[in-house]
C-alpha cells in the first residue's frame, strides 16, 4: 500500500475515535447494566494531548514497522488490518469503557455487551475502519458478521484482554483480514 493510497497518520482520527466511543456509551447506557459504565475519553486524548491508547498504538506501530520494513519506517504505512489490530490491542490493554462501580459492589452487570464493553467496542471500531478504508477504494458496504462467529471473536478478544500485551498483532491483523473477506458485504 502506498502513502498516496491511504493517509497513514491515524492520530488524525482522534476526534472520530472519541466520537465513536461517546456514541457507543450512549448505546450501552440503554442496556441493562449500562448505567454504571463510563468512557474514559482521556485515554484516547485530543490533538493537543494524546492519551494512553494513542501512545500505545504509536509505540506498537513503530515497533511493528521496524520489524517488517527495517531501517527507515517513516516512508511506509501499515495497512488497515494492522492499524485496526493495534488499536484493538490498545483498547483491550487500557479499557476505555469501565464500570463506575467498585469491584464487588452491587450485582453483576446483566448484559453481555455491558459486561464486555471494550470487546464489543472493538467490533464497532473494526466495522468503522473497514467501511472507511473500503469507501476510499470506492466500495460502499458494511460488516455483517455471522452471529456465531461474532460470538467466537468476542471470546477471542476476551481471552486477549487479560494478556493484551501478548497479542501477536500480525495474527490479529490476519484474522481481521479474513473477517473483512468473509463478512464485509458490498452494497
Amino acid at each position: 500500500m502506498s502513502n498516496s493510497e491511504f493517509d497513514c497518520h491515524s492520530d488524525a482520527w482522534l476526534p472520530d475515535i472519541t466520537g465513536l466511543g461517546v456514541a457507543f456509551l450512549e448505546y450501552l447506557k440503554k442496556l441493562p447494566g449500562g448505567e454504571h459504565l463510563c468512557f474514559k475519553d482521556e485515554l484516547v486524548g485530543y490533538a493537543e494531548k494524546k492519551g494512553l491508547l494513542v501512545d500505545e498504538y504509536n509505540r506498537a506501530i513503530g515497533k511493528l514497522k521496524a520489524e517488517i520494513f527495517g531501517g527507515n519506517t517513516t516512508q511506509y504505512c501499515a495497512d488497515h488490518h494492522k492499524i485496526a489490530a493495534l488499536y484493538i490491542q490498545a483498547f483491550l490493554m487500557h479499557k476505555p469503557f469501565r464500570s463506575s462501580r467498585n469491584e464487588g459492589e452491587g450485582t453483576d452487570l446483566p448484559s453481555l455487551v455491558t459486561k464486555l464493553p471494550n470487546e464489543h467496542f472493538s467490533i464497532v471500531f473494526l466495522e468503522t475502519i473497514l467501511v472507511a478504508f473500503n469507501r476510499k477504494k470506492g466500495i460502499e458496504g458494511r460488516l455483517v458478521m455471522d452471529k456465531g462467529y461474532r460470538g467466537c471473536f468476542i471470546k477471542l478478544l476476551y481471552h486477549y484482554r487479560t494478556g493484551a500485551g501478548k497479542i501477536d498483532p500480525l495474527s490479529l491483523a490476519n484474522i481481521i483480514f479474513l473477517i473483512e473477506k468473509q463478512y464485509f458485504i458490498p452494497k
